[in-house]
């Protein structure tokens, strides 16, 4: 651990902010801010299989979180394609969409990766 005290030596307000300490840190973790939004995205569409007029509400929702996001500052590491890499696969390993790694790269869908090439990672902090 990062130097974190042990949860059963805590107690109230030093368990609580143990317990946020380590949720901004993990919430830097691109694969926690996707496994995030893939439950968001589930927990919309479960609501709206529930209750179909909610559908408005929700999309309104989804928009204010879009737009949040969209303020947050952006990161970027490289990766070096190696051989039988694909978007998709780089994607899922960084956590980020086919799509941001697209337009981070300048670069077309339908164009093969070369070996070698390389690749801008964004991340959303």
């Amino acid at each position: 651990m990062i130097g974190l005290t042990p949860m059963t030596t805590l107690r109230g307000s030093d368990l609580a902010e143990e317990y946020n300490q380590v949720r901004k840190i993990a919430l830097k973790d691109p694969k926690v801010q996707a496994a995030f939004r893939r439950a968001n995205d589930e927990l919309d569409r479960r609501i709206i299989e529930i209750d179909p007029s909610l559908k408005p509400f929700v999309e309104q929702q989804r928009g204010t979180r879009k737009a949040a996001h969209s303020k947050k500052t952006t990161a970027t590491t490289t990766h070096v394609v190696t051989k039988g890499e694909t978007l998709t696969s780089i994607a899922r390993r960084y956590g980020v969409t086919v799509d941001r790694l697209i337009q981070a790269n300048q670069i077309s869908k339908q164009a093969p990766l070369r070996v070698g090439q390389k690749l801008i990672i964004p991340f959303v902090q």
